[in-house]
């Protein structure tokens, strides 16, 4: 499987990777990253965590950038609507470098800090970027009846559908696409990568921070030493269903505002809302762990070995080949 997987502590050897179209390695070189250098007092993988909660990107930053508001409806017959934000920058090169689609994780939207920090961070380096709401989520929560969840990657299949048949993306797909997804948000794009049939366009994915293993993600957010994250996570995820626009039934909003933990959130509400019996299935069903050999376009996996939520044993215990 052309895939590969990057501690973050250390240095990425692109020289290694094999890859032969327009790639990931000409993509990394170009962007031009630099070192990572943890933030004076905020040394630990929590606190560097922690961190991104006191940051903020301000509207100002924006206002050298063109920026189109989409709506993007599905075709499976809900009626939902996928909405997303397209950034350009004002480079007459942006076109002939692929669209880089941003996919945010667990309790974010389009407009979370990581989102809006990498949409800027991209478009100085003249790419066109595309920062996407999952169903239900963010600005798409009213325009949508159903809920994203890990194993809803056919959403990215009926996102690219509508925009591979519209001549109004058609310019902007041209020079191909590379999807990059932010922990959960990771995990939906290494599913769809691995279990739907894409599109031609997607040259290349980045992964950052997915689990791999989501019993195992859920479990460790249980450990008291990761109650401000799980708490985090488990009001974001709580605000995002009880909204106003949100549809789901009075039972179901009952076992939300109950939940206690990520993991009898999924038990009581996620598993059973998705079809699901128990949620030790619904965790092995739409674990993208299984079935990454699958992947057959060039795939960067990064992750860090003192991740907080996401246990770097997923990846350092794996058989990669």
């Amino acid at each position: 499987m052309p895939a590969h997987h990057v501690d973050l502590e250390k240095q990425i050897n692109f020289e290694d990777m094999s890859l032969t179209t327009w790639n990931l390695k000409t993509f990394a070189r170009e962007l031009e990253l630099p070192e990572f250098v943890p933030t004076r007092c905020f040394g630990s993988g929590m606190m560097q965590t922690s961190l991104t909660w006191l940051k903020r990107v301000s509207d100002s930053s924006w206002d050298q950038y063109e920026r189109r508001h989409l709506t993007l409806p599905i075709s499976d017959g809900t009626g939902d609507c996928l909405t997303a934000e397209l950034i350009k920058p004002d480079d007459p090169e942006a076109e002939a470098r692929p669209l880089i689609v941003l996919l945010h994780g667990l309790g974010g939207t389009s407009q979370s800090v990581y989102m809006r920090s990498a949409a800027l961070y991209l478009c100085k380096q003249g790419y066109r970027v595309v920062c996407l709401n999952f169903r239900g989520v963010g600005n798409a929560s009213e325009k949508c009846d159903h809920i994203h969840h890990p194993g809803r990657y056919s959403d990215l299949t009926a996102l690219f559908n509508e925009v591979g048949s519209s001549e109004s993306y058609e310019q902007e797909l041209s020079a191909g696409v590379i999807l990059v997804g932010f922990s959960l948000g990771g995990s939906v794009l290494l599913n769809y990568l691995a279990r739907e049939d894409l599109d031609s366009r997607i040259i290349g994915a980045v992964s950052v921070s997915a689990p791999l293993d989501l019993m195992a993600t859920s479990k460790c957010l249980k450990l008291p030493t990761r109650w401000m994250f799980q708490y985090y996570l488990l009001q974001k995820m709580k605000q995002e269903l009880l909204c106003p626009a949100s549809r789901v039934t009075d039972k179901e909003k009952v076992c939300i505002r109950n939940a206690s933990s990520v993991w009898e959130f999924d038990k009581t509400f996620t598993a059973p809302h998705s079809g699901y019996d128990t949620v030790e299935e619904y965790y092995r069903d739409n674990s993208a762990g299984p079935v990454l050999d699958r992947i057959e376009i060039p795939t960067l996996l990064l992750f860090s070995l003192d991740d907080p939520i996401v246990d770097g044993s997923e990846y350092t215990n794996r058989n990669w080949h």
